[in-house]
């Protein structure tokens, strides 16, 4: 059973576009990530958010990489987007042995909410313990 006690409150998310020049600003340091649309922003306000995929990383900016070349992406739908619509990639900077619950918590509440996600889930049966703060 796991026993972290989840805040991703006080952690801050940080978002750029998925473009090539923006792979420089994403740290090679390991967390959790969305790829995700939005309409619009109203005064920085995030408005009309759609989340495609969720998933974690070892070094984010590799990933990162990874997602915006559409050709080596692994993940077909995915692939699509990228080319018909300018994505997100919002991400949160964890510890890497925390990576697991963090993404496990994240699909989880994720995948009650939005059916456009394309993960495929593939999760051990995790049982949480303690509080979460998502």
């Amino acid at each position: 059973m796991l026993k972290y006690k989840l805040n991703m409150l006080n952690k801050e998310w940080r978002y750029y576009g998925l473009f090539s020049q923006n792979a420089k600003y994403i740290p090679v340091k390991s967390g959790i990530y969305l790829i995700l649309d939005l309409k619009k922003r109203v005064l920085n306000v995030p408005i009309g958010i759609e989340v495609y995929y969720a998933g974690k990383a070892k070094k984010l900016r590799n990933r990162f990489r990874a997602h915006y070349n559409f050709l080596s992406e692994h993940n077909e739908n995915l692939a699509k987007l990228v080319l018909k619509k300018k994505l997100e990639f919002w991400f949160l900077e964890v510890n890497g042995e925390e990576l697991d619950y963090y993404e496990t918590v994240l699909i989880q509440r994720l995948d009650k909410y939005n059916p456009n996600l394309t993960n495929v889930i593939k999760m051990k049966n995790r049982k949480t313990e303690g509080e979460m703060y998502v």
